[in-house]
């Protein structure tokens, strides 16, 4: 079984594939691992690592493919987690694949910028890869008001394919609703 943990970026994700990798030891596979080896392994072939999460998604899409592919020819069970996968991406590989993915969209639609600032803010010795820390102020405002945005396009999305989204409100009340979603048992 393959479990996808995908959704907007700082919605969660990496930190909560740390506890299911913890508390259901399952092998956990990060996205930008991906994204960084075409970039640093094939620089004169490169892409823009900085466009947009669908724009970058799009590109991985054939390596992802192959390596979920490849998860399934050996009977693996992996937890599969980041950004990179774009809606048509992920419903054709359940369609392709029905019992043998799963996957969880999250986002954050309904958190105004400031509490969404604020709370990353709040936690922010707790998050890893926090590759926004160089932006000022504004520019963090103006990313989070791009994610928020982002998340009611995903959403809406996720409601045309039938795919599950959860809106993050407390990850840490919500853990156990989204490994369940994913299909996770120990």
């Amino acid at each position: 079984m393959i479990h996808i943990l995908t959704g907007i970026a700082k919605s969660g994700k990496t930190t909560l594939a740390r506890y299911i990798q913890q508390q259901f030891q399952i092998s956990c596979f990060a996205t930008d691992y991906v994204m960084m080896m075409l970039h640093l392994g094939e620089p004169e072939e490169s892409f823009d690592i900085w466009a947009s999460d669908s724009t970058v998604a799009r590109h991985l899409e054939p390596y992802l493919n192959g390596l979920i592919e490849t998860m399934l020819d050996h009977d693996e069970t992996f937890l599969i987690e980041g950004v990179h996968f774009n809606t048509d991406f992920a419903r054709r590989l359940l369609d392709k694949h029905p019992n043998r993915i799963r996957i969880v969209y999250l986002g954050f639609k309904d958190a105004t910028v400031q509490d969404k600032v604020a709370e990353l803010n709040r936690h922010a010795t707790a998050i890893p890869n926090r590759w926004y820390s160089h932006m000022s102020d504004e520019e963090f405002q103006h990313l989070i008001g791009y994610l928020v945005a982002e998340s009611h396009r995903v959403y809406k999305e996720c409601q045309e394919l039938g795919l599950k989204y959860i809106e993050i409100t407390d990850l840490m009340e919500q853990k156990e609703d989204i490994v369940h979603k994913l299909g996770i048992k120990k």
